[in-house]
């Protein structure tokens, strides 16, 4: 080992330990619990940050006593009149997409809830079910409608000035829109002419809907989008059998992402460093698990609330942390029943139940989004139904100076 290498090996080491000897305090009021009896989910990952801005993240935690173990609030968004609500995507105003049922027997609409006036419904295309699956900053709402007498399923883009809008196809019957951007980028899956495959698309203000390809198979589709169109998703191979989690930028089209060691994988969400999540099966196909991709670290299997699947949804990388924020859901041990999760690097994939008020009534399915404010969206139950939730944090987080790449 060079001079250089010893150096900076110590420097690590004196580093954990100042930070170790600071965990045992920290324990005492942290509502999260430690992995692994008290250590890091992966000590070693501290080697990029500072002291300061280590104990300053840990110190966070100690901001709710831990007899309450609250670290969100939570607000039911209702339904639009029938049972059920679903939500799918936030924007850093705070506004919320999903999917209702309504009070028609077998109708599902979209719809678009604020801080200010709480939910609506937004139509359809002229069919009875429509579903709001992403939302921009600029309170723009992408989705999926089907069309007079459920004739078919397309894309659309929800304006309040306009309302909602056909984004058409590749050529073919059907279309969904999954996600937009800041930039205003549109990605999803379009059917190409005579309806042969369905290929992941990108849309800009600027052009018209940009077929994206594949991985040698017949089909791909596209489900999340970077500010800067970066987009993820994923795509089947040769064949037809498998399918893999793609990137897909301008200058190096569509990259294989992999998986973590099984046959097929899917990306369901990106940031604007373009870090990467969503599912891949492990060795074996004995399991998914959810995923993170960095294009320093590769595929990072997140794991499991212990049971045996999990995916991730959406990751963000906030303002001022030193670590990745990623939600999901995951199965829990002998149960059919998920949990949403909240995942981060030093203490690994967390119960989101553990984390609000014990005694909302609330039990959390699904953490389907987070916006860049630290927001949470999903479903869960509540009185014996499924409702569309909104976690806020209870109090600000401590500044921190990042120095991750």
């Amino acid at each position: 080992m060079s001079v250089i290498a010893i150096f900076r090996q110590s420097a690590v080491d004196l580093k954990l330990k100042n930070v170790q000897d600071s965990v045992g305090s920290l324990r005492a009021c942290s509502p999260l619990p430690f992995p692994n009896g008290g250590a890091f989910h992966d000590p070693r990952k501290v080697a990029h940050m500072t002291v300061s801005g280590l104990l300053q993240s840990l110190a966070f935690l100690c901001l709710i006593p831990s007899a309450m173990a609250q670290l969100f609030t939570i607000t039911d968004l209702g339904t639009l009149g029938g049972a059920a609500s679903h939500a799918m995507s936030i924007n850093v105003r705070g506004e919320i997409t999903g999917y209702s049922d309504t009070p028609t027997p077998n109708e599902t609409g979209a719809f678009l809830w604020s801080p200010t006036r709480g939910l609506s419904g937004m139509g359809s295309l002229g069919g009875s079910y429509s579903a709001g699956l992403g939302i921009s900053d600029w309170g723009f709402v992408v989705g999926v409608s089907s069309t007079p007498h459920d004739s078919s399923r397309r894309a659309f883009l929800w304006m309040k000035s306009v309302g909602m809008q056909d984004l058409g196809t590749l050529g073919g019957t059907n279309s969904m829109a999954s996600a937009m951007s800041v930039g205003r980028g549109i990605t999803g899956c379009a059917d190409t002419a005579g309806d042969v495959s369905s290929h992941a698309f990108l849309l800009t203000w600027q052009g018209t809907m940009q077929d994206l390809g594949g991985l040698g198979g017949s089909s791909s589709c596209g489900l999340a989008i970077s500010p800067f169109f970066s987009v993820a998703g994923f795509a089947y191979l040769a064949g037809d059998s498998l399918h893999h989690a793609f990137l897909w930028r301008k200058l190096t089209g569509l990259q294989d992402l992999g998986t973590l060691g099984g046959n097929n994988s899917k990306a369901l969400g990106i940031d604007i460093h373009n870090r990467v999540v969503g599912w891949a099966q492990i060795s074996g196909d004995a399991a998914q698990h959810a995923f993170l991709w960095t294009h320093v670290r590769g595929m990072q299997d997140l794991g499991t609330l212990g049971g045996n699947n999990s995916e991730a949804f959406g990751v963000i990388f906030p303002l001022g942390e030193e670590f990745e924020w990623v939600v999901g859901q995951s199965d829990l041990p002998n149960s059919s029943t998920t949990h949403a999760f909240l995942w981060t690097d030093l203490f690994g994939m967390q119960d989101l139940n553990a984390l609000i008020p014990p005694a909302s009534g609330w039990e959390l399915y699904s953490a389907t989004a987070i916006s860049r404010t630290e927001e949470i969206v999903g479903y869960g139950s509540i009185n014996g139904a499924v409702h569309a939730f909104l976690l806020t944090l209870k109090q600000a987080r401590p500044s921190v100076t990042s120095t991750r790449k």
